[in-house]
């Protein structure tokens, strides 16, 4: 089976011709999704708009962070359907919240 591809510094993959938001396995817990270093990076509007447009997202497993904080993709599970996102915006010197249900998964990757 083809896999997506990224590109290094990118938030999205493209699969079939399209570019899909891709989000970190490693921020689900019980279906859940939770990413709470929202903050001022040029990336996270567009990225936020995607994944409410789109209703999914691929999810991928991830190095552990680098030397500059940074996790890098290992590799890619499959695309999932995603609940309404919600965004408690930064405030002040702190991060905000970005959160969703996990759906269905529609496509698992294989290795």
């Amino acid at each position: 089976m083809r896999l997506p591809k990224g590109h290094p510094g990118s938030w999205f993959a493209e699969w079939d011709g399209e570019k899909i938001p891709c989000i970190h396995q490693h921020r689900i817990v019980r279906g859940v999704y939770v990413d709470d270093r929202v903050n001022g990076h040029t990336a996270w509007p567009g990225f936020i708009a995607e994944l409410r447009s789109q209703r999914r997202a691929i999810v991928t497993t991830s190095h552990p962070p680098g030397p500059d904080g940074i996790r890098r993709r290992k590799s890619y599970v499959g695309i999932w359907e995603l609940g309404e996102v919600e965004v408690i915006e930064p405030a002040d010197d702190t991060d905000g919240v970005m959160t969703f249900a996990m759906g269905d998964c529609v496509l698992r990757f294989r290795k």
